[in-house]
């Protein structure tokens, strides 16, 4: 059962008296009274039954005359009120249930005695009731306030003890609920929206923000101190700030509302009373885009969750329509680019078919759309499940059987569908030649380690000439995309995305988690943003490379640096670096939620196109580079000129180890085991240098006589030079190891663990060289003693 309270007529265009007998004579004889008022219904309501309570006349002109006449003695605007009792569809109340009904109604609102007509009506599916209850007190001639004004709840608690008493069902979510006391409050019972809001849902097929606010309280609940509140409701879309004597849930542009409309735990005197006073203001925190959540369409659903849910499930099909339809026309118009004209006014006019043919899907598109939302908004709850039940959007006993984890044949394919959509999506906005996709080991599972996917299948032909993989086309990305998907899904490996292309760069700024950056970032034009953890933005740049591919890439790396050095990740220096492939998983910890999931990297904008303020950065360092190359290079004899400490002329140092051997005690370890790179592997080396104690002097010496290591490790990618070149070279990482805050930082990062590592490594070199040098000199004891032979001794790498 449920009880409603109608709403009254607030423009008093009637008197109390015409109120009050329309009223009646609706309630108890309705057919009569509907041939002058006809409504909406298919038919006029059909009266099962009538009575009245607190009336001593018998007739119906003479009980609305009396009622009437109590009624405009009342200093109120309104003392009748007009409250509608319905059964549900299935139940079949007696007209002597309906007496009773009424009269235990009366007396839980505490208006015994007070002036009542009622009738029961059934022209629809659900038996209802109506009561004209008037308020005004026939012994004090006052209006009484039922409960204290909160009536509803009074409602509630009579329609609580009618169905204890008659056997009825309770409708989901009751307010009160039956014990042996007597109907009490349920204290873990979630409250409805209000009226106001459910029009609004109705009206506008928008979520209100009552609804997200509720929807809120357990994130409220669950935070532990201010910072951990701004931190968890950031990641929904939302701010908490006090304004006036209150507090107020803010929801970007959408607006804002009362905290204390989420629950009563959550106004700022019950925070305060949790948290600690004063109220905290949130550190620098980039809410979250607001992501509507509807409502699972069931069949049980109310009519206003039903229509919501159903519009979101209709928004959410043309969203991916619309993407299908953008990303098959940019292929189409990457087709026409590269197709051949036996005149530029050929293309251009083969380019303007297809402009319109384009705007023309587009606006087909949107009016197709448009009318099917129209059609949604306008159906009754009956025609919206019929239209739900005739799609199949109701879940059947079997899908409710099954577990959410279930790994069926058809999910797989659906999970599939989802990331190759995801790529088309980035295809279709980045237009890369080839894309190299990653497994990053960032779950923490013991074991595991990073590696590229498709590099060991390549071969020699499929690798750059560092040994870099080339990447796949995007037809194999596809064909690849379930094998990347399984080991993502499975083994919790990160996947990241770097695209290729030789004519142009794809500039990352990265960490885009604070309110100045994000401002900061507006101003260069994105072909891509994801969000690849709540609060943290990724932004792919496009801009055309230079023709030299030496100056192309430093300038890119040197573009990449100033623009995250300026809006995004300083320590991101890279002009083609890797970023979180959309629609996977981020299985970082420190991102893992309460319940084990895990957020999901997912696509914000996806424009396409060019970014001018980037490219007029990048075409700036490639001024520059020009400008350095053109200048007389400096002599390389010149170099070492500023180094603090000598360079020592000794083969060996204190421990009587040669210079090339020290270079291969601390760069063979730093290769194989931590990945070091070629050309990092200098710098890195000279960092461990400057952390043991080595002067900026002897650090020169042992890597300059490190070449043939050099060589070795890097399988050539550096080949030796003349010895003035070596040292100029060798100098130019030192000084960025030794006097440089980068190189600061570097050595500082190493820890006391490595500098003593570091050491043990150079004191078994040495014993182990005194070892070779003692069997050298010892002849063998068969054969007469003689000098030995010069020879090339060779080095074990696993030193």
């Amino acid at each position: 059962m449920i009880a409603k309270k109608q709403p009254k007529n607030t423009q008093y265009t009637k008197s109390r008296a015409q109120d009050v007998a329309d009223l009646c004579r609706y309630i108890t004889d309705a057919r009569s009274h509907m041939t002058n008022r006809p409504t909406l219904s298919s038919e006029p309501e059909k009266v099962i039954c009538s009575g009245s309570l607190g009336l001593n006349f018998e007739t119906l002109d003479a009980r609305i005359s009396e009622m009437a006449g109590l009624a405009s003695q009342a200093k109120s605007g309104n003392p009748t009120d007009h409250w509608v009792l319905s059964w549900q569809s299935h139940e079949a109340p007696t007209p002597e249930q309906l007496h009773t009904a009424a009269k235990m109604f009366v007396h839980e609102l505490g208006l015994d005695g007070h002036q009542i007509v009622y009738g029961a009506h059934q022209n629809t599916q659900n038996t209802h009731l109506h009561l004209a209850i008037n308020r005004v007190s026939p012994t004090t001639g006052r209006v009484v306030k039922v409960n204290k004004g909160f009536d509803h709840l009074a409602a509630a608690r009579a329609i609580c003890v009618i169905e204890s008493a008659q056997g009825w069902n309770q409708e989901p979510n009751p307010v009160f609920h039956m014990t042996p006391q007597g109907p009490q409050q349920r204290p873990d019972r979630k409250r409805g929206l209000s009226d106001a809001a459910r029009a609004a849902e109705r009206s506008t097929a928008v979520e209100s923000l009552e609804r997200r606010a509720r929807d809120l309280a357990p994130v409220i609940a669950a935070a532990t101190s201010w910072q951990d509140l701004h931190t968890r409701l950031a990641a929904q879309g939302c701010t908490y700030e006090k304004r006036k004597g209150g507090a107020v849930l803010k929801f970007g542009k959408s607006g804002f509302i009362k905290a204390s409309k989420a629950a009563r735990a959550a106004s700022l005197a019950a925070l305060e009373k949790r948290f600690g006073a004063p109220f905290q203001r949130p550190e620098k925190l980039v809410p979250r885009p607001y992501e509507p959540k509807p409502p699972a369409l069931r069949s049980d659903l109310d009519p206003v969750s039903l229509i919501l849910g159903l519009l979101f499930y209709l928004l959410g099909m043309h969203r991916t329509a619309r993407t299908i339809l953008h990303t098959s026309q940019e292929l189409e118009r990457a087709n026409l680019r590269q197709a051949k004209f036996h005149s530029a006014q050929a293309k251009w006019a083969a380019q303007s078919v297809l402009r319109e043919e384009h705007a023309a899907a587009r606006r087909e598109l949107k009016a197709a759309q448009e009318v099917e939302i129209a059609e949604i908004k306008k159906m009754t709850p009956a025609q919206a499940r019929a239209y739900c039940e005739q799609h199949g959007l109701f879940p059947t006993a079997t899908t409710q059987k099954q577990p959410p984890a279930s790994n069926t044949g058809a999910e797989k394919e659906k999970l599939m569908n989802n990331h190759t959509q995801n790529f088309n999506i980035v295809h279709a906005a980045l237009g890369a030649t080839r894309y190299r996709l990653t497994a990053r080991a960032e779950a923490g599972i013991k074991g595991q380690r990073d590696f590229t996917h498709g590099k060991k299948e390549a071969g020699p032909e499929g690798l750059t000439e560092t040994g870099a993989f080339r990447g796949w086309q995007p037809e194999e990305v596809r064909a690849h995309m379930p094998k990347v998907a399984q080991t993502a899904t499975q083994d919790r490996y990160g996947t990241y995305i770097t695209p290729l292309s030789t004519d142009t760069h794809y500039i990352l700024i990265d960490d885009i988690n604070t309110p100045e950056k994000q401002e900061k970032s507006e101003k260069y034009a994105a072909a891509l943003e994801v969000e690849s953890s709540p609060g943290n933005r990724q932004k792919v740049l496009k801009i055309k490379a230079d023709p030299d591919p030496i100056i192309a890439k430093k300038a890119a790396n040197a573009c990449a640096a100033r623009i995250n050095a300026e809006c995004g990740d300083p320590a991101v220096r890279n002009g083609e670096q890797a970023w979180r492939m959309p629609g996977f998983a981020n299985n970082k910890p420190k991102h893992q939620r309460p319940d084990g999931s895990v957020p999901e990297v997912t696509i914000l904008s996806a424009h396409g196109g060019f970014c001018p303020r980037a490219q007029h950065i990048y075409n700036e360092e490639v001024a520059r580079l020009r400008e350095l190359q053109h200048q007389q290079p400096a002599q390389p004899q010149e170099a070492p000129v500023a180094i603090k400490g000598n360079i020592p002329t000794s083969e060996c140092n204190h421990k009587s180890i040669p210079w090339a051997d020290l270079y291969a005690v601390h760069s063979v370890k730093l290769s194989d085991d931590h990945g070091v790179h070629g050309r990092n592997l200098d710098y890195a080396v000279a960092c461990r240098l400057r952390a043991i104690g080595y002067s900026d002097g002897e650090a020169v010496r042992i890597i300059a006589h490190g070449r043939e290591w050099n060589d070795e490790i890097r399988h050539g990618d550096t080949p030796p030079q003349a010895w003035d070149q070596e040292v100029a070279r060798a100098w130019t990482r030192v000084k960025e190891a030794y006097y440089t805050p980068d190189g600061d930082k570097a050595v500082a990062r190493l820890g006391e663990n490595a500098i003593k590592a570091a050491r043990r490594a150079e004191s078994e070199w040495a014993r182990t060289l005194k070892a070779e040098q003692a069997a050298q000199q010892q002849p063998a004891p068969d054969q007469p003693e003689q000098q030995p032979k010069p020879a090339r001794r060779r080095r074990s790498r696993g030193r």
